[in-house]
């Protein structure tokens, strides 16, 4: 399983991530980007999002190391 975080104070907003995996991720009202559902998604897409983050707001940990 996948630990996926967002930096609240880094996110710009971007939406890629909810592009990328919608049912992992959602925008907040307040224009940032939350995580809705951990699961909802492959583990490959999961990264691919955070990677395609242009702030580099996501990280993604798995066992403990952080792979994003």
């Amino acid at each position: 399983m996948l630990e996926i975080k967002v930096s609240r104070d880094e996110c710009i907003g971007s939406g890629d991530c909810c592009i990328a995996s919608p049912k992992v991720f959602s925008m907040h009202v307040r224009g940032y980007a939350i995580v809705v559902d951990p699961m909802g998604d492959t583990a490959e897409n999961i990264i691919r999002a955070a990677k395609e983050c242009p702030a580099m707001a996501i990280s993604v940990i798995q066992n403990g190391e952080q792979i994003v």
